[in-house]
């Protein structure tokens, strides 16, 4: 007999000789469970209190942390990058984009610091990057997240006892999560007003040191693979161009069009 965790199947149709009604018959039921189970009916029966058993099957109790402590502890300790990327980033990565076994990871990494309370997992956990309406959805017991819970807690033994714990084996650093950085808007009048007076010409007035300028004309008739061949053989020997002075440079010379500037480049 149970009441959680457990389906059974309605087929519609009605056996004969048995009420037509559906009526509450607890006192009927426990009756007969204590007939036919009478060592579980003499037991004390669960309680509600912090160390009471649950639906899950599992002692609950917590070891005193915060919600904050515990997301402090679980983010700065040894393997703390795991929890951060599950918990702040809402990564899957580490799990091949599998949404549950993420869910999973992140339920055991928090049920480990919090002990075996599952209020305080949940609580914890709604908080990350990973909550979404799925955990919302019915399950045997209650909604989904909490059948997750309740499967990470059954049958474990680990968890966090405190400072001098034997099995706390981590090292603290602190973390503090990435801030989210915001756009800067600028205008012109800015951009001018930290500029110089005069330009740092490399070839006045075509090319500006740290900046890009653009030759656009048509292909193969405009001359600029022409202009900037003569152009660089200025620059490179500090020669004057086109009557302009130049300012002497190294040059390094990317094209994407072969090698059809060796030949004015000789030259």
């Amino acid at each position: 007999m149970y009441d959680a965790r457990r389906f059974f199947t309605v087929t519609g149709k009605h056996l004969e000789g048995t009420p037509t009604t559906i009526r509450n018959a607890q006192k009927e039921l426990l009756a007969l469970h204590a007939d036919t189970f009478p060592d579980a009916a003499a037991a004390p029966g669960p309680t509600s209190s912090p160390t009471g058993q649950t639906a899950g099957g599992y002692e609950v109790w917590n070891n005193g942390l915060t919600d904050e402590q515990v997301i402090v502890k679980a983010a700065s300790a040894k393997h703390g990058e795991k929890f951060r990327r599950l918990f702040y980033d809402g990564d899957t990565s580490g799990h091949a984009g599998d949404d549950s076994a993420a869910d999973m990871a992140l339920v055991a990494t928090v049920a480990f610091w919090t002990g075996p309370d599952p209020e305080q997992i949940e609580r914890i956990v709604r908080q990350s990057s990973l909550a979404r309406g799925k955990w919302d959805e019915p399950r045997a017991g209650g909604s989904w997240i909490r059948y997750t819970i309740d499967n990470a807690l059954r049958d474990r033994t680990e968890f966090y006892t405190g400072a001098d714990s034997d099995r706390n084996s981590f090292q603290f650093n602190i973390y503090n999560p990435p801030e989210k950085k915001k756009m800067e808007f600028t205008t012109v009048p800015a951009i001018l007003a930290t500029a110089g007076k005069r330009a740092p010409w490399v070839t006045e007035p075509i090319t500006v040191r740290g900046g890009v300028t653009d030759l656009v004309g048509p292909a193969k008739h405009a001359g600029k693979t022409t202009l900037l061949a003569h152009m660089m053989r200025h620059v490179h020997s500090g020669t004057p161009f086109l009557g302009r002075p130049t300012e002497q440079t190294p040059i390094v010379f990317l094209t994407e069009q072969g090698s059809n500037l060796s030949k004015p480049l000789r030259d």
